[in-house]
């Protein structure tokens, strides 16, 4: 059951340029200042939508206590429980009156121009879908980057740009990429509706099938087969929490997986298999099959001797493998793009 506490600027004559949906789960510790950079920012024309998935840390009674007028504040929602980080913001996007959806994490705290530069070169660039600036994190009492955008390789896995390094921290120019990550990323409403899934006139803009984890590489997926672009732009935010994200490194990869919880591992291999079913095309597959199937089978064996509690994620997939099927002959006879467009994009 949905129950909604506040009302703030539903009557707003002016639609805003940009709707924020953020979506918090015992995240309390971290969302004053999350909230704080929200209110500070250059760009003020934007209302902010919050959906409170089941916290049970104090965070809904430090949500009631907020200052609508002070945030902007047009909704919050409260959850009995965690229905996912998909449908989370799928519920919030629904509602969002602005020409832009600005995706966030609650642990992100952002620069003060973060929105008004996104939002200023999306104006600019109709066929942005989707932006990002760069994402840092604290390492070592030094800032690197956490995320640059994702980037994919010839074997499918999907990694953050720049994870852990910090030469691009004076960066100045835009650069095109694959896809943003959704802990920071605005997404044109339109771009978003033009992929989304609607069911009974119930629009799914992440697949709900994801619940968490790895919904970002399917949308950017879907964003790139209807023709929209991805951008990361100079401009910044930080992860409040020293998240470690993962480099372009396969030794890292497996370290990072060590550390995650084995819910995190569960979901995030059923959903690799869900992304490649739904948006790959069989001409790629084919080329790159070697490359494929040789890091799923090593991965596949690293679950079997050290992570058993991820077997499910393979059983899960195979029972959904029908939909997915489904879902992917619907992306398919809408792309515009060709397979060697797609291609530009492995590395």
């Amino acid at each position: 059951m949905k129950i909604s506490a506040i009302r703030g600027i539903v009557d707003r004559m002016k639609k805003p340029i940009i709707s924020i949906s953020l979506v918090v789960w015992n995240g309390k510790q971290y969302l004053s200042k999350c909230l704080d950079s929200i209110a500070n920012q250059q760009f003020q024309d934007f209302e902010l939508l919050i959906l409170d998935n089941g916290s049970t840390d104090g965070t809904r009674e430090f949500l009631e206590q907020l200052n609508a007028e002070k945030y902007h504040i047009r909704t919050i929602e409260y959850l009995p429980k965690n229905i996912g980080f998909a449908a989370g913001h799928n519920s919030l996007f629904r509602q969002a009156q602005g020409e832009f959806v600005f995706c966030l994490n609650q642990d992100v705290e952002l620069g003060d121009n973060y929105i008004s530069g996104i939002v200023e070169f999306c104006k600019k660039n109709p066929r942005a879908g989707s932006a990002a600036g760069i994402l840092l994190r604290s390492q070592n009492g030094e800032k690197v980057i956490d995320s640059a955008g994702l980037e994919i390789f010839l074997n499918r896995r999907v990694t953050e740009i720049g994870a852990g390094e910090n030469e691009d921290l004076d960066k100045k120019e835009s650069v095109e990429v694959f896809g943003v990550s959704a802990a920071a990323a605005v997404y044109r409403l339109a771009a978003l509706r033009d992929v989304a899934k609607n069911t009974n006139g119930r629009e799914s803009f992440f697949d709900e099938d994801f619940f968490s984890y790895k919904e970002d590489i399917d949308l950017a997926w879907r964003l790139r087969h209807r023709g929209f672009r991805s951008y990361i732009l100079p401009v910044f935010s930080m992860h409040i929490r020293s998240a470690k994200a993962e480099g372009d490194s396969q030794l890292i990869t497996v370290f990072g997986r060590a550390k995650k919880s084995a819910l995190a591992n569960f979901h995030s291999q059923k959903n690799h298999l869900f992304v490649l079913v739904k948006n790959d095309s069989l001409t790629n597959l084919g080329l790159d099959a070697d490359h494929i199937l040789w890091y799923e089978l090593r991965k596949f064996i690293y679950v079997i001797l050290f992570e058993w509690r991820t077997i499910p994620a393979y059983f899960v997939f195979m029972a959904k493998l029908p939909k997915m099927l489904k879902k992917r002959k619907e992306i398919m006879a809408k792309s515009v793009i060709s397979a060697k467009e797609a291609r530009k994009w492995f590395k």
